[in-house]
């Protein structure tokens, strides 16, 4: 079974960046960094089988994939990650990026809805996260299939936008009026879902 998350953000701004302040000077960049580490991390090790896309709108989509990285010089702190990543969409010399351990992420122009379309037509089965959603419970995951999460974007309009409900996508929800930080999201959907098929064990919420 593979696994793909989405995120969204058009915040994302780097003209004044800072490591100093990764908050303030990226346009929340930090809340992306979060949730990719969610993603790619169990237990500080990388994540077999699993995939998570970035759609930065001013900066384009990066695709990370687990085996593109080795594990050994894999950013797995929250800042060296971002650090990283900045200099990855920055586009540094050749000989900048060959010491750069994020230099493998794919950068690619498509937008959220060709990449949603393009999975599905690969056979994924895609969900929208959404409070409102049917609870997971009461969905049937199997571990012969591939499945797409789309966790939307920072704004929280994006789910809720008419282009993507007339995808038809199913929502779902973690069975709880309580919101969740969109890192806290992707880091439950492994443990509550992913868990069922695979090796992984003993998920921490960190």
């Amino acid at each position: 079974m593979k696994t793909v998350f989405f995120i969204k953000s058009e915040t994302i701004n780097l003209s004044n960046y800072i490591l100093k302040d990764p908050t303030g000077s990226t346009g929340r960049l930090d809340v992306i960094t979060r949730c990719a580490l969610a993603a790619l991390l169990n237990n500080f090790e990388l994540e077999q089988n699993v995939e998570f896309w970035a759609f930065l709108d001013n900066y384009g989509t990066y695709i990370f994939k687990y085996e593109l990285f080795q594990q050994v010089i894999f950013p797995i702190s929250e800042l060296r990650f971002m650090d990283y990543f900045v200099k990855v969409i920055q586009g540094l010399d050749e000989g900048s990026k060959k010491k750069n351990p994020l230099n493998r992420v794919i950068i690619t122009d498509i937008d959220i809805f060709d990449a949603i379309e393009k999975l599905r037509k690969k056979g994924f089965q895609a969900y929208i996260l959404h409070e409102k959603g049917t609870e997971f419970s009461q969905e049937k995951f199997e571990k012969d299939k591939n499945y797409l999460f789309i966790i939307g974007n920072q704004l929280g309009n994006f789910l809720d936008s008419k282009e993507l409900k007339d995808t038809g996508i199913s929502c779902v929800s973690l069975g709880t009026s309580q919101s969740y930080l969109a890192s806290s999201v992707i880091k439950l959907i492994k443990l509550q879902i992913i868990d069922s098929f695979t090796n992984i064990k003993n998920l921490k919420l960190t």
